[in-house]
Order: C-alpha cells, then sequence, then structure tokens
C-alpha cells in the first residue's frame, strides 16, 4: 500500500497565493539548511521561507512553576541540540522569513504553493508531493522507503515521481481498499 499522507491534497486544498517562494523545512539537520540556505538564496530571487514543525520547543519560560517543570525537558534539549539532533535553537528565531505554527493547514499552504520544498522530514516531502510541488529529502531515514511504493526515485535528494503514476497508485489503494471493506462487510 501507499502512505496515507499522499491523500492529504484530496483532504485539504489550500487556496492559491501569488508569491513566489521556497521553502526550507529542517528540525533534524541543521548543517544542510545553512548550506541549503546560502547556496538557494544566491540563485534566486525567490522568498526563502524556513519552516519549523517543532513550535512548541520555543515557549518563553515565565511562571516559577512552569519553569521547574521544564528544567529536565531543558536540560535534556540542551544535550540533543549541542549535538545537532535538536533543531530549537534561539538563533533561528532571528532569522528572515521564520514560519511555525500549530495548525497543519498553515503548513499545507506553504507545501502546495511553494515553488520547490527541501526538508529532513519526510512527510513535508509527502505533502509537497501530493500537492505537485518539487520536494527533496535531506535525512536518510527508513521511512523513506516509503517512496517507492509510488514508484518514486531520490536523485541528489529529490524525490522524482514519475507523471500520473501517484495518482495511479492512490486509485489501485482506493480500490484495494474498497474491496476489503465490501468483502467484510458482504460476509456480516
Amino acid at each position: 500500500g501507499i502512505d496515507c499522507g499522499f491523500f492529504i491534497n484530496e483532504w485539504y486544498m489550500p487556496p492559491d497565493t501569488d508569491r513566489r517562494f521556497i521553502v526550507l523545512t529542517f528540525d533534524k539537520r541543521l548543517d544542510y539548511l545553512s548550506k541549503l540556505k546560502d547556496t538557494i538564496s544566491s540563485t534566486t530571487t525567490h522568498d526563502i521561507i524556513l519552516a519549523t514543525h517543532r513550535p512548541f520547543n520555543y515557549i518563553y519560560h515565565t511562571i516559577f512553576a512552569d519553569i521547574l517543570a521544564r528544567i529536565p525537558i531543558e536540560l535534556s534539549r540542551r544535550v540533543l541540540s549541542s549535538r545537532g539532533l535538536l533543531g530549537s535553537d534561539s538563533r533561528f528565531l532571528r532569522q528572515k522569513h521564520i514560519f511555525m505554527s500549530d495548525n497543519i493547514k498553515d503548513y499545507l499552504f506553504l507545501y502546495r504553493n511553494a515553488e520547490e520544498v527541501h526538508s529532513d522530514r519526510v512527510h513535508a516531502v509527502v505533502s509537497s508531493i501530493s500537492y505537485g510541488t518539487d520536494a527533496w529529502l535531506y535525512f536518510d531515514t527508513p521511512r523513506a522507503s516509503l517512496f517507492e511504493n509510488i514508484g518514486a526515485k531520490l536523485k541528489d535528494h529529490k524525490v522524482v515521481v514519475k507523471d500520473a503514476t501517484l495518482e495511479k497508485r492512490k486509485l489501485e489503494m482506493v480500490s484495494f481498499l474498497r474491496d476489503i471493506i465490501s468483502d467484510t462487510f458482504h460476509h456480516i
């Protein structure tokens, strides 16, 4: 079967925008974020939006009890961040065109309307592809095998999907599930 994330464009279709931009969504591989931002900004006039899927790592600590409760979390976060495993760095917030939200539709708006998306997050790439946006994946993970199920290939991090292959796989999946459900309820 194929990942349900490839159906996101059938659940929600974000509105169009006339702005042109490129999205970089990195929470794990910040080394790629810096390199790509510099490389892309030297070759485009489009805005580069730096999105993070970790909005709650940037909570302000104002209440004493909240601060006290968060000490173990903050210590572990600092250790992970110092090893490059956690992308919640206050320097990130000082950059231009930062985007963070707790609403999935906000991210889907970006992934649908971007000229291209570069990410270390598998489902940022899945969403982008479902909307027909060119996407690159910069994280080595077994979860990337879900692209094989739609006949996609990774070439220099770009996820290349043949025309109509994704839609064909989605139709096959729907038909397969319809048959299972039909058979199940038919026998009841």
